[in-house]
């Protein structure tokens, strides 16, 4: 049988490790309204090379976001959602945002990067 948009959406947060991220971490982030830089977390920094970037974890939290947010998929019996689900299992969702901040933010700078260094080439 396969596993439920529940037990995905705790296997994805438990890939990106969310629940081994510092709260303060993310204070940080919400506090600036994230426009100041928190680069991603120690966590994750120290493993980004390990797991590839989080590729994989990344791409299942997209294919569940895209699945809690279809219409009636996930809604179950006791009409859980995607919150509900993260509180229950104690993963903070301002974590959670923050990191894809995070990942979005050092993305971005990557590619500009990029970008600049190819129009001085």
């Amino acid at each position: 049988m396969a596993p439920s948009i529940t037990e995905r959406t705790i296997s994805a947060c438990n890939g990106l490790q969310i629940s081994s991220i510092a709260k303060e971490w993310a204070d940080q982030a919400w506090n600036s309204d994230f426009f100041e830089s928190q680069g991603l977390p120690e966590v994750l920094e120290n493993n980004i090379f390990d797991c590839r970037y989080f590729v994989e974890e990344l791409k299942a939290l997209l294919t569940i976001s895209r699945l809690w947010t279809s219409t009636g998929v996930g809604q179950g019996s006791l009409n859980e959602g995607l919150w509900k689900v993260l509180s229950d299992n104690n993963f903070s969702h301002q974590v959670l945002i923050s990191v894809l901040h995070s990942f979005i933010e050092s993305c971005d700078k990557t590619s500009k990067a990029d970008l600049n260094l190819r129009a001085v080439s």
